[in-house]
């Protein structure tokens, strides 16, 4: 499974075998050893080394981001990396930045082996999860794309469903789920 989200949650939802195309945001990278460190970590460092006035009622944005004054910036003492002193980012891809190449090869890679691709879920605009669809194309691989809107990858596309991946997919696991037992022990047939 390829993911362009950053959140962790197929991986909280079971899936072993994930690719974090964009990285993770629960993880914090060292820019000059390369160490991961988890960003709870990283966050406690940032509190124990500064003194955050709490924040005003309604002044958090839903992704956790809030307006502060100016002059806070300048006073923020950024946490560095306990191993080596470097600095440290989030480990997630930002617009503009660049899929680290051996992620791109792991996908590459994962995409010869395959019989057809699934893209769910995403416009396709960002160029990095795109080209692994116009590679599929050019492999003759089945393109099979699940998104309410136009995607990018439309017009390589065999199947397009223009619907909502949740409702569709938890219909399709429905439909697949094995039927109740039948009287006198024989299978039943889902319709």
């Amino acid at each position: 499974m390829i993911t362009q989200n950053v959140d962790g949650l197929h991986q909280r939802a079971g899936s072993a075998r994930v690719v974090d195309l964009h990285g993770r945001v629960d993880r914090v990278r060292c820019l000059s050893c390369a160490t991961l460190h988890e960003r709870g970590s990283v966050q406690a460092l940032l509190a124990a080394d500064n003194n955050f006035p709490p924040a005003p009622p309604g002044g958090v944005r839903p992704d956790g981001d809030r307006e502060v004054p100016q002059e806070w910036l300048h006073q923020i003492t950024l946490p560095q990396c306990p191993r080596c002193t470097g600095e440290l980012m989030p480990d997630v891809v930002f617009f503009g930045g660049a899929v680290p190449a051996n992620r791109v090869i792991t996908c590459i890679d994962a995409l010869e082996r395959a019989d057809a691709l699934l893209a769910i879920g995403s416009s396709l605009v960002v160029f990095s999860g795109f080209r692994f669809c116009r590679h599929a194309h050019r492999l003759g691989r089945q393109l099979a794309i699940i998104n309410p809107g136009v995607t990018r990858a439309d017009a390589l596309a065999h199947l397009r469903l223009r619907s909502q991946a949740g409702p569709l997919l938890a219909a399709t696991l429905a439909l697949l789920e094995p039927a109740p037992e039948c009287v006198g022990g024989g299978a039943g047939v889902a319709g």
